[in-house]
């Protein structure tokens, strides 16, 4: 799934080749996309015709700002990837396209996971502190540890933090040096602001290099994240780390795959 630092890689690029773009026709071919929540013509009514002033992200939502004071909003699910192009194209798993006078927004999306929809403003999003946000502040984010739920389940948690999946979790953590179980409320005041400063660091480094590629993720160009080559544990089972040489181990938490170092982290 795009993590934050995959949609913010998007929003850039959308913002660089589309902004101020008039939307002449939005097409949603796969009804699926709006959950049921809005029809296509009340997206038509409020989208086309209208110029795209601002690209904004919400965690792992993408915001495209209209000139009528509306949102379309985005969400790419597991596989969703946009594409810009100077025609129309038929591309594989094709889902929707937008018409704008700069060209076509297409989206593509293998597992159907994606969501569309229309925003009055984005407190209607249900959400987590942005820790690319202005409002990510340390007197903030050390009220939330006081679960005794393990930090990686606290981490991917879109209420408390909003943008961080299972890769970036992994990475944070390795880099603060915790062990992923450990329980939130196990962390000295210490830990906890080595971990505040630690998040958007990781995270600004992914989108420095444009994310991360796994399987199915593109950015606008359809090129792959370079931040897979400088992934740490993800996926590294029984890998050497980079830091100590000791062995990359896996363990399961929340129903999901979690990698770390037992020798770096504690």
């Amino acid at each position: 799934m795009p993590e934050l630092p995959e949609v913010e890689t998007i929003r850039l690029g959308l913002e660089e080749r589309l902004l101020g773009a008039l939307i002449k026709t939005i097409d949603l071919r796969d009804q699926k996309l709006t959950r049921g929540q809005v029809d296509l013509l009340t997206i038509r009514k409020f989208v086309e015709n209208n110029y795209l002033v601002k690209f904004g992200r919400c965690g792992k939502y993408l915001l495209l700002f209209l000139s009528n004071g509306k949102i379309l909003f985005w969400h790419l699910g597991m596989t969703g990837k946009f594409k810009i192009s100077e025609k129309y194209e038929e591309i594989p798993h094709l889902r929707a396209y937008m018409e704008t006078d700069k060209g076509y927004l297409l989206y593509s999306d293998i597992r159907r996971f994606g969501k569309v929809g229309i925003l009055d403003n984005t407190s209607e999003l249900r959400k987590g502190i942005d820790p690319l946000g202005d409002d990510y502040l340390y007197e903030r984010i050390n009220k939330l540890f006081t679960s005794s739920k393990a930090v990686k389940i606290f981490l991917l948690d879109q209420e408390k933090i909003s943008g961080i999946g299972n890769i970036y979790a992994d990475e944070i953590l390795w880099k603060a040096r915790m062990l992923p179980n450990r329980p939130t409320n196990s962390l000295s005041p210490d830990e906890v602001k080595r971990l505040f400063d630690i998040v958007p660091e990781v995270l600004k480094e992914a989108v420095k290099y444009r994310g991360t590629t796994i399987s199915d993720y593109r950015d606008i160009n359809f090129n792959r994240g370079e931040y897979s080559e400088k992934l740490k544990v993800y996926k590294m089972e029984g890998k050497p780390c980079n830091e100590c040489q000791g062995i990359i181990k896996k363990i399961k938490l929340g129903g999901r795959s979690s990698y770390y170092c037992p020798d770096c982290q504690k």
